[in-house]
């Protein structure tokens, strides 16, 4: 069906000029929109009553709008609005952020992309939406990462000397960033880590420790004396990285005579991160 332009008002030319000049300066950016099925993985859409300011002109969506084309698998796929007609379609292309139009747009600037989501035949996961300004957590932009191990008959076993944890759930990773059981963001900047896994197997007083390794060097740990039966090692810190080598793992020492097990369960063992500046 597709959108409609939000009409003009008929006015006196001078002041016609002048009503648009304030406009201009007040709407510049504006986004006002939101996509249906945003919290689960199924196909979104452009949610009935979203407005959208493309190139100095204010856009609706009266009803929902589907968008055209198709999500291809195994990608990042961006939404982007054309006002000539009024649609959403995907694309595989990346924005440019336009400071002149304050928003993320196509090549040539005519084209406003509005949020975009990893595609995995069949779920549509790791949504996001740009918002009135170059802030977008979860975007490519802004990379977020959540792994885990495979569920409660999935433990990482006989844990004795130093040994990397290994993450064989992806629950979402929205650029791609995390491969064999490693961390290597490819966007420059500050990132928020977090970390936790459940330990069992142990015996009262055993020293166990888990570390973060940034380019194969411990930066980070918790070293803790355990209780009997389980225990839980948790690390949430704040790391620069360079966007090109930097790389972070997860290693694990048990320093007692006992060998100790990792559990599987995915609320007890987790690594998620996300970029924050």
């Amino acid at each position: 069906m597709g959108g409609v332009k939000i009409s003009d008002y008929a006015i006196d030319t001078t002041k016609w000029t002048e009503l648009l000049s304030t406009l201009e300066k007040q709407r510049k950016g504006k986004i006002a929109l939101s996509l249906t099925n945003y919290e689960n993985t199924s196909l979104p859409a452009i949610e009935a009553g979203s407005n959208v300011e493309i190139g100095g002109a204010l856009y609706g969506f009266v009803v929902e709008e589907a968008i055209s084309g198709a999500a291809i698998t195994g990608n990042i796929n961006y939404i982007m609005i054309d006002p000539t007609p009024i649609t959403a379609s995907w694309t595989l292309v990346a924005p440019i952020w336009s400071p002149s139009k304050n928003g993320w747009y196509d090549a040539g600037e005519a084209k406003r992309y509005i949020g975009g989501c990893y595609f995995a035949t069949p779920n549509y996961t790791g949504k996001w939406m740009y918002e009135e300004n170059r802030v977008a957590l979860g975007s490519p932009e802004w990379p977020s990462f959540h792994v885990t191990k495979a569920g409660a008959g999935a433990p990482q076993l006989n844990i004795t000397g130093t040994q990397k944890i290994l993450w064989p759930v992806e629950i979402f990773d929205t650029n791609n960033d995390f491969a064999s059981d490693r961390f290597t963001p490819t966007v420059a900047g500050t990132y928020l880590l977090t970390v936790t896994m459940r330990w069992s197997g142990i015996t009262d007083g055993d020293i166990i420790e888990m570390y973060l390794y940034k380019n194969g060097a411990q930066i980070h740990a918790h070293i803790f004396k355990t209780g009997p039966i389980y225990a839980v090692t948790t690390l949430t810190v704040i790391v620069k990285v360079n966007g090109s080598t930097d790389y972070f793992e997860i290693w694990a020492v048990n320093n007692s005579r006992d060998t100790s097990d990792i559990y599987g369960y995915t609320e007890v063992t987790y690594w998620m991160g996300s970029r924050i500046g």
